[in-house]
């Protein structure tokens, strides 16, 4: 049985996936990176090999309390700053 992949999903290769928490959606968890990783993660979403910084960007989508679909859309459609701005007001 083979699942298809998203196209954020496919953009990412499995080594960056494999560092990204599932259920990274805990306040208290999503605090705890805000606190101690906003800056570097920021710094990792705008790399440019794409394929790196998705897993930095999806987290950073969710430390601005996005929905998974938002985050999915604003990658897609290249809106990555919009986001990271997002992000960082919430710190």
């Amino acid at each position: 049985m083979s699942e298809e992949k998203t196209t954020v999903e496919a953009e990412c290769d499995n080594g960056s996936l494999a560092t990204l928490p599932l259920d990274s959606r805990d306040p208290d968890t999503l605090q705890l990176i805000r606190d101690r990783a906003l800056g570097s993660l920021v710094e990792m979403a705008r790399w440019r090999d794409l394929s790196h910084a998705l897993p930095a960007f999806i987290l950073v989508g969710r430390l601005a309390d996005l929905p998974e679909k938002q985050i999915q859309d604003d990658w897609v459609n290249s809106d990555h700053e919009e986001m990271i701005k997002l992000a960082l007001k919430k710190k």
